[in-house]
């Protein structure tokens, strides 16, 4: 069983977060998808406020880029568009970001381990 990584993603809610995030473990992930969950907190009950899959669809998505055995890297992109930043909760004070948790899993449909965990820091911006 592998250990999971923590990584710790910041975005800006006034941008999209189009970005690749290089995950510093080799793991093989062919034939498996990708799961990421945004919540407010550990253990938040109830719907995610962001669910993301590897699944063949349009708009916001988790991706596999590139996996490479032999090297300690496995390559993956995070999509979100500006729209879901902005209507996520807000930190409730002026100018200052807001720090959700998420976690990513990977494997089959019939078993998903966790691959990764962490602080999802979302920053305010400037420009609308």
């Amino acid at each position: 069983m592998l250990e999971p990584a923590y990584l710790a993603l910041t975005a800006w809610r006034n941008a999209p977060f189009p970005t690749e995030v290089e995950f510093g473990l080799a793991l093989d992930l062919t034939g498996k998808r990708l799961i990421m969950q945004l919540r407010l907190y550990d253990g938040a009950d109830g719907a995610p406020l962001i669910n993301l899959s590897s699944d063949p669809t349009s708009g916001d998505r988790i991706e596999i880029i590139s996996i490479d055995t032999e090297k300690p890297e496995t390559v993956f992109a995070i999509r979100l568009g500006k729209g879901t930043h902005e209507s996520l909760p807000k930190s409730g004070k002026a100018g200052k970001p807001v720090t959700f948790r998420h976690d990513i899993l990977a494997g089959p449909i019939t078993f998903e381990e966790l691959i990764a965990f962490g602080d999802y820091t979302l920053m305010p911006g400037v420009t609308r």
